[in-house]
Formats: C-alpha cells, structure tokens, sequence
C-alpha cells in the first residue's frame, strides 16, 4: 500500500510511514463468502412451489364443463345404482350397495369440489385425495379379487387334471381345463387394462394433488398415456357390448345402454387428462 499522506511504498501491515510519520489505516479482514452446504443424503429437498402457469393447467382442466359432464354422468352411475338395489327389496343387496358405493361416493365429492374450487380459481389439495385415496383402496381390491380368481382357477385346473387321469377321462378333463384357462384370459385381460389405467391415473392426480399443495409438477408429463388407454378402453367395452347385444338380444340392450353410458365418462375423461397434459406441458415450455 501507499502512505495517504506523501505517497510513499509502505508495507501492507504498517500503521506508521517512515517517511512523514503519518499515521495509516489498517485495511479490516473481509470475511470469507458463506457457502450453502450441499443437501445430506436421503434429506428431503424442499419442492418448488407452483407457477401460476400449472394452477392455471389445473383450473382450465379440472373447472372446464367437461368435468362437470363427468361429475354428472359419475353421480348419475351411481345413485342408478343405489336405486336399482333398492327396488329389489332385498335388505342384504341394499347394505352390500350402500358399503360398496361409499369409495366411488367420495371420489365423487372430490370431483364436485375439485370442479367447483377450479371454477374460483382456488386450490383444495383435500378434493384431490378425495379422489385418489378411494381410487387406491379400489385398485388393492381389483388385485386381491383377481388374485383370488387366479388362485381358484388354477386349483381347479389341477383338480381337473388329476380327477380326469384318475377316471380315465382324460378328454373331459382337457376340455374343462381349456375352458378354465379362457375364463382366465377373459379375467386377466380387463384385470390388465385396470393395472395400467391406475399407473396412469395415479401419477397424473399425483400431478394434481401436487400443484393443489402448491409444489411444481417438476414437468412431468400427465394425462397423455391415460388418455389414449382410456380411449382405447372405452372402444373394446363398446365392441364387446354390441356383441353381447347380437349374441342375447333381450339382456343385451341393457348392457349396451350401460356400456355406452361408460364409454362416454371414460371418453370425456380422457379429453379431460389430455387437455390437462397439453396445458400442462405448456406450462413447462414444452
């Protein structure tokens, strides 16, 4: 450094020049920069909270009357079937409807309120589990009743096999047997499709669930897969009924009216979920 009064080279620490005797200052130590310590392993990283652009994703898909078309159709599906129940003045049918009605009962009520606060434009991450927790509990039933069929039918496989070697009639036994392995078939395939709609289904109201809680969607891509399966769903379902209808005419009209009555909650929903993906992707620049 330099003497303030005469100019004089001085060494860094001195306090005094030799030369003038003016007194010096002695510059102050800056302290270090602080550093953010990098985040511990399998310590939760805070999430980034929601862009506008997400929320606004969210109400357009959740607050559209599309949804408002679904929410009729579910609560519609539902109370028929509460009904029809009753009118057949059987106690047990009733409370068997009643106890089986309450997990769609409340995915429902999620929907009318996760519609309804979309269309004020507010965030209720409580309408959304509404939905997706009964929608869980749904799938862990679908796989412990296929599982039980599985179990069954192979058993009885079995036990056709070794009854018809034992009597002798073996082409007995084979026919039983191949007939038991379609019934499988027919089981596994919708059993299927129910694995991978839920996969879908889950990860996008995951998506919706997080946006509701005010985290970022981290851009994942919601909604698009589901809406084409559940497209493709709802068009297998269709094809089935009108076959259904041409085998059995007088019980067939019924069940075409049912399918239909599916097919269109499933085809709204899946516009639904694509538009929520496209808003969504939009969102992230995508």
């Amino acid at each position: 450094m330099f003497c303030k009064n005469c100019g004089t080279q001085l060494d860094d620490q001195a306090t005094f020049c030799p030369n003038c005797g003016a007194e010096q200052e002695t510059p102050q130590p800056q302290p270090a920069p602080q550093q953010t310590p990098p985040p511990v392993a399998g310590q939760p990283v805070a999430a980034a909270t929601a862009t506008e652009q997400e929320k606004s994703a969210f109400f357009k898909s959740a607050g559209s009357v599309l949804m408002l078309v679904v929410c009729i159709i579910a609560t519609v599906s539902v109370v028929f079937a509460i009904i029809s129940q009753i009118l057949s003045f059987n106690i047990l049918n009733i409370i068997f409807a009643l106890i089986g009605s309450v997990l769609g009962i409340l995915i429902i009520v999620g929907m009318w309120m996760a519609w309804s606060n979309s269309k004020k434009k507010t965030l209720n991450p409580t309408a959304i589990k509404l939905i997706r927790i009964p929608y869980i509990i749904q799938f862990i039933f679908a796989c412990i009743g296929f599982g039980a069929t599985f179990i069954t039918t192979v058993l009885a496989m079995i036990g056709t096999g070794v009854v018809g070697e034992a009597s002798g009639a073996t082409g007995e036994a084979a026919l039983g047997i191949g007939i038991l392995i379609f019934t499988l078939i027919a089981a596994a395939i919708p059993f299927v499709f129910t694995c991978v709609i839920f996969a879908s289904l889950n990860k996008t109201l995951k998506v919706a669930q997080d946006i509701n809680e005010n985290r970022s969607a981290m851009g994942q891509k919601a909604g698009k897969a589901l809406g084409i399966i559940l497209i493709i769903y709802a068009a297998i379902n269709v094809i089935l009924g009108i076959v259904g209808l041409i085998v059995n005419p007088l019980t067939g009209i019924m069940s075409l009216i049912t399918t239909f009555i599916q097919a269109a909650y499933w085809i709204v929903g899946a516009v639904i979920l694509l538009g929520f993906a496209k808003n969504l992707n939009i969102a992230h620049g995508n």
